[in-house]
């Protein structure tokens, strides 16, 4: 697949129209884009506000594979809402994850969610699942299996009543949940339907993208795996193209209109299965 360069302005067009979420869920990466783009930003955004410009820096340090500058740029910032912090903790422990410091990961997981430190049964919920099912793997890779197999069995029970695809969406969380337990065949089913279902890109769900995602790698040498990458990788690529057409022609409502109109379609969906 060719190289592409990853501008702000295109890594936020391009997972709000590849994984389906929200233009205001992707701060981290438009802030600061510039003029004219930075209207055209703010346009594609519910509550765009201005973010420290360091936490772009984080992101696109972490997207290049620079982990100790990501977590060097987020270290001492100043967090001042829940959603600043409910981004820069999992990156930074994302981070620390890929250097392969477990206890550092672990630790910044917990600052972003003290709840996962109780023992109580509503410890996992819709905000925290994916927080808990990471915490799960870094317990696994510490030996801790006991507790990353409670985490595991509560985050799956809390994505059991929740949609894949869409605005809240749990993604591959069930992918994830099923190669940490070593069900190497239901993970790839899963993720067959997910792509049936619409999912194409991680990025919008949890920060890294599927070739980042340490928690898959047991799947990776399994051909249906390397099938379904490959049919991933050539909607991204058109989804590029589309990308850079609309960044061309300085016309971006056939994209902002596929956003809103696939956030549309989810609503309905979900009303009517929930009837």
């Amino acid at each position: 697949m060719r190289s592409m360069a990853l501008t702000p302005l295109r890594f936020a067009i391009a997972i709000v129209t590849a994984g389906y979420v929200r233009p205001s869920g992707v701060w981290c990466a438009t802030y600061d884009v510039g003029s004219p783009s930075s209207s055209r930003t703010a346009a594609t955004s519910r509550s765009h506000t201005e973010r420290p410009p360091r936490a772009s820096d984080a992101y696109l340090r972490f997207t290049d594979s620079d982990y100790s500058g990501a977590i060097a740029s987020l270290e001492d910032l100043e967090l001042s809402t829940e959603v600043e912090a409910s981004f820069a903790y999992p990156l930074m422990s994302m981070s620390a994850l890929m250097m392969r410091d477990y206890d550092k990961a672990e630790r910044y997981l917990l600052t972003a969610n003290p709840l996962l430190t109780s023992d109580t049964a509503a410890n996992v919920d819709r905000k925290n699942f994916r927080s808990a099912i990471l915490l799960a793997y870094i317990y696994q890779l510490m030996g801790d299996t006991r507790r990353a197999e409670r985490l595991l069995a509560k985050a799956e029970q809390v994505i059991s009543q929740m949609h894949r695809i869409g605005t809240g969406g749990y993604g591959i969380s069930d992918v994830n949940i099923l190669a940490l337990r070593g069900s190497n065949d239901a993970a790839l089913d899963a993720l067959r339907e997910a792509i049936d279902e619409g999912f194409v890109s991680l990025l919008s769900f949890d920060m890294w993208t599927l070739d980042q995602n340490p928690m898959i790698d047991a799947l990776r040498e399994d051909e249906r795996f390397k099938s379904m990458k490959l049919e991933l990788d050539r909607k991204i690529e058109v989804m590029h193209d589309n990308v850079e057409r609309a960044e061309e022609s300085d016309d971006w409502s056939e994209l902002l209109n596929r956003v809103r109109g696939d956030e549309l379609t989810a609503s309905l969906d979900r009303r009517i299965a929930g009837r």
